[in-house]
């Protein structure tokens, strides 16, 4: 299963950590948005642990699945009950075929956007085949409403369509949809991942499934395909390419030094000392710990050059959070005892607590003075 960020919306969810840091136990690329519904709590409530946990198809669990049970619906199927949960699992612009009591029907949620309107129901539809190809035209009856930010309005519908044969390409309103093919599933407030026949893949036990996403120019054509787990209050953890976990779900800003090596780090909230910073192999052996806090790879690229990592030690006496730079050996590089670092060209610009400022070399020797 390759990566699973392709789908309604992208957004950043941002948790904060200790002081102004940034710690990822939410911050990442949410592959499936669900769409709330007021019984979402309900539903939640509703779900037991162990079987979500031991579940080994979606087809357990699916009367779990009512996130979009409040979403408009056009169905071509009289008896569609048994067909509604596929909407839980369906990302947009995404479709699955399914044979019901002898027939087989085309599902897939249709998202209306508008600046000045919202759509309310579905009047009807036009199916136009042409060769291989199936196109969808919808006729939303609309209702005059105004966006109140820089986003559309967006209206779902669930769409339930009665094929009369197979068609390898499916067009609706002018944009090509693809098949269902598996990814992230929200099941009874958990996540995990299901194949393209509904087999979980990954079991529901986790808050959050991303896709790890490597920051900066550095060269990935040897580094993995990965995806970055998240349990509230407990910490972020990895998957490997084949959906195995190789790092427990224990650390927070975990980075990649090589297929085989790893950089992360406990968060003590609300106690900065007693953050460690760990370099680890994949089976979680600890090869060398040093103190303090490790910024997240976005932060690391943008203050830093490559292969080394903003970190930083609150100091007390100092009132500050005091920031320096670490090699992916953990070696230190510039001391953490500055307001600022931050790169140029041939190495760092540093900032002192009285706001005076010096260059560093990429070994970390001072070349001026602070003036």
């Amino acid at each position: 299963m390759k990566k699973i960020i392709a789908t309604f919306i992208s957004v950043v969810l941002l948790i904060g950590a200790v002081g102004c840091h940034s710690a990822d136990p939410d911050g990442g690329l949410i592959s499936r948005i669900r769409n709330g519904s007021s019984d979402e709590s309900e539903v939640i409530s509703l779900a037991d642990p162990s079987e979500l946990e031991n579940a080994t198809s979606v087809y357990e669990l699916t009367d779990l699945m009512t996130t979009n049970y409040d979403k408009e619906k056009y169905s071509e199927c009289d008896d569609d009950e048994d067909l509604l949960f596929y909407f839980d699992i369906l990302g947009y612009k995404e479709y699955i075929t399914v044979e019901h009591n002898g027939e087989k029907y085309l599902l897939f949620m249709y998202r209306f956007d508008s600046y000045t309107s919202i759509g309310q129901f579905i009047n009807g539809i036009e199916k136009k085949p042409v060769g291989d190809t199936l196109n969808i035209n919808i006729d939303v009856e609309t209702k005059e409403s105004k966006t109140q930010g820089c986003f559309p309005n967006m209206t779902f519908f669930r769409m339930i369509i009665k094929l009369e044969k197979d068609f390898p390409t499916i067009v609706v309103s002018g944009s090509e949809y693809t098949e269902y093919n598996g990814g992230k599933i929200y099941i009874g407030g958990k996540c995990g991942m299901a194949d393209k026949d509904l087999n979980i893949t990954v079991p529901l036990i986790y808050d959050e499934i991303y896709d790890y996403c490597y920051y900066g120019d550095r060269d990935t054509t040897d580094l993995p395909t990965l995806y970055r787990v998240y349990v509230k209050d407990q910490g972020n953890g990895l998957l490997d390419e084949d959906l195995n976990l190789i790092i427990s779900p224990k650390y927070y800003n975990i980075h990649v030094v090589d297929k085989d090596t790893f950089i992360a780090m406990t968060l003590k909230s609300g106690d900065e000392q007693n953050n460690h910073i760990f370099l680890m192999d994949k089976n979680e052996n600890i090869i060398k710990t040093i103190d303090g806090f490790v910024d997240d790879d976005s932060s690391g690229a943008m203050y830093c050059h490559e292969g080394h990592l903003k970190y930083s030690i609150n100091k007390p006496d100092m009132s500050i959070d005091c920031i320096g730079v670490i090699d992916e050996d953990l070696n230190v590089i510039i001391e953490p005892k500055y307001v600022n670092v931050f790169q140029t060209d041939g190495g760092y610009k540093v900032t002192d607590i009285d706001g005076k400022e010096a260059l560093f070399d990429m070994e970390g020797n001072q070349i001026t003075d602070f003036n």
